[in-house]
């Protein structure tokens, strides 16, 4: 087995500051912020303004600031992943010979009617190590949930739905839950040092259309990748 560092070297001389959507409020410079860092600790606060005015009755705001943080959101997904690992299909009236290059290194000559041209910025190297590092994220998650005696229900990109075995009390898997999460704590490179997994809006008992501080069970429902749902039984099991 063999372990492989990249490390960065130099700074691009044209690089300087913008303003995202035009906004100076949501200004990046390169030359002090981390670009992704920056789009995520962006997100956060919008996000925060958003619950502030949905709490305040703020309608039209609350629909502004979710449109902007929805934005920060398809920035970040498609700047720190999307991009690098863009290809165009190119179809063609009749094969083409290209050569096929494999995991050893090594390449060989084929045909193939469709030929995969890669984006401006395709870059096959970051995009596997930010999809390898959430999958190790969620491979240390199902460890120490499995370590702390609980178990998950499924697990999507970089969030996991814990799940409390039949026989256990609720205090006792929050509280294991609870452990799992913290773990990952001081981890977390954001401004914003929420845990890196939380409870959602939906753990919470809603009342009267309002959201309480009272945890609620959930139940679960999953078919495949992308087809799940996390719901609510009220007192007529609806």
């Amino acid at each position: 087995m063999e372990a492989l560092r990249f490390e960065p070297v130099g700074v691009q001389s044209d690089l300087g500051p913008i303003d995202l959507a035009g906004n100076p409020g949501y200004r990046i410079d390169p030359a002090k912020d981390d670009f992704y860092k920056r789009l995520i600790d962006l997100r956060s606060e919008v996000k925060a303004e958003q619950k502030a005015a949905r709490r305040a009755g703020e309608d039209e705001k609350t629909a502004r600031l979710g449109a902007e943080q929805l934005a920060l959101k398809l920035c970040a997904n498609a700047t720190s992943y999307g991009i690098f690992v863009e290809l165009n299909v190119a179809e063609q009236d009749k094969p083409q010979e290209v050569t096929c290059h494999g995991g050893d290194g090594g390449g060989f000559p084929t045909r193939v009617r469709n030929l995969e041209e890669p984006g401006k910025y395709f870059h096959p190297l970051l995009a596997t190590l930010i999809t390898g590092g959430a999958r190790l994220m969620l491979a240390m998650a199902e460890r120490l949930a499995t370590d702390s005696g609980i178990e998950w229900a499924f697990c999507d990109t970089d969030s996991m739905a814990l799940a409390k075995p039949e026989a256990m009390e609720k205090d006792d898997f929050w509280e294991r839950a609870e452990r799992v999460s913290g773990w990952f704590a001081p981890l977390n490179p954001y401004k914003n040092k929420e845990p890196l997994f939380k409870r959602e809006d939906a753990n919470f008992r809603v009342e009267e259309d309002k959201a309480t501080d009272q945890l609620e069970p959930l139940y679960c429902f999953a078919i495949s990748a992308k087809r799940y749902a996390l719901f609510n039984l009220d007192e007529y099991e609806r």
